[in-house]
């Protein structure tokens, strides 16, 4: 055998075949130099394989992070807390019954001169509780007294006592009640930006609401929601 060229010729490459064959020269495809695949030893012309994507990073949670949207919805609900806005003119206040688990009537009543959730609402003496607010503070009205017959609401700030109403007509305040400083904040009744309500349970379902203002009481916490009148 011979070739009429080496492998780096440009020419194509002839062998010849035995003698019984007539000396017929047949090309052969060009052979160019070999060089090694370092980027693919094998010499395949499979595609690579694609690697696998790296391990996502795992996160270290710090007790930062974890607090932030806790700070972020107690921010949110002091703001609403401190909303204050002007009392309506005539309102009616609802309680909270959370801790108080056989309350049905959370509407304030009037009785006997100091203000009642519950079934008090059966009492034949009792009536709706409405507000009308002024510069001088709270009064109600009874349906039973005259239209000149309004009480005024008061509280004891520093004491743990029944809320109570002054006698109609008379205008008389007790020492160291408070008949002013009653202000809306964040939706609910508030003294002064406090809210030191409670329940006090008298027996049968029945709630009477107390100012807590030495801590003292010992019943149970409540919201007094603010709802405006219709009319």
């Amino acid at each position: 055998m011979w070739n009429a060229c080496d492998t780096t010729c440009d020419m194509p490459v002839y062998k010849a075949l035995p003698p019984s064959s007539d000396f017929l020269l047949i090309p052969t495809p060009h052979r160019l130099p070999f060089k090694p695949n370092l980027t693919n030893p094998t010499h395949s012309f499979l595609p690579k394989p694609t690697p696998p994507p790296p391990p996502f990073p795992k996160m270290k949670l710090s007790l930062t992070f974890l607090a932030l949207p806790l700070s972020i919805a107690a921010a949110a609900a002091a703001a609403v807390l401190d909303k204050r806005d002007p009392l309506p003119s005539k309102f009616t206040l609802e309680s909270s019954s959370q801790g108080i688990p056989d309350l049905i009537w959370t509407e304030l009543q009037w009785l006997g001169g100091s203000a009642y959730i519950g079934n008090s609402r059966y009492n034949s003496a009792s009536e709706k509780l409405e507000f009308t607010s002024g510069g001088d503070g709270l009064s109600f009205t009874s349906y039973h007294s005259a239209p000149t017959g309004w009480t005024s609401f008061y509280i004891f700030p520093s004491e743990s006592r029944a809320v109570g109403f002054t006698t109609p007509h008379s205008g008389s305040v007790p020492a160291g009640a408070a008949t002013t400083g009653f202000e809306n904040v964040g939706g609910q009744l508030a003294y002064q930006g406090r809210m030191e309500w409670q329940a006090c349970d008298q027996g049968g379902g029945t709630y009477q609401i107390y100012w807590n203002g030495a801590s003292s009481a010992g019943c149970v916490p409540i919201g007094l929601y603010v709802r405006p009148s219709a009319c």
